[in-house]
């Protein structure tokens, strides 16, 4: 597992882990991150890997901010906070990902 703080950072530690082989299967972000916010890091990611899971989430969960996240190619948008059951169950849901 690896961490990010911003945007630019996240694409950076899932660039390098394909960089040496690493399978990435999911991707966990926040929606609201400096240096790229999660939609567009989302947009990127999936430009590169069409079979990555990204999960979402938001303080902001107004209607059109879970549209374009799963316009972009999120598979869910968690609005926080939220339960660590509520992620469990969304991580049981997709295909692929231990």
């Amino acid at each position: 597992m690896r961490e990010a703080s911003s945007g630019s950072e996240l694409l950076g530690c899932v660039r390098d882990a394909w960089a040496h082989d690493e399978k990435v299967a999911l991707v966990i972000s926040d929606i609201g991150m400096p240096e790229g916010d999660g939609i567009d890091v989302t947009r990127t990611l999936l430009a590169s890997n069409p079979q990555l899971h990204v999960v979402l989430m938001t303080a902001f969960g107004d209607q059109a901010t879970v549209k374009r996240a799963r316009e972009a190619g999120a598979l869910h948008v968690l609005r926080k906070p939220f339960s660590l059951a509520a992620l469990d169950k969304v991580l049981e849901e997709l295909p692929g990902v231990e």
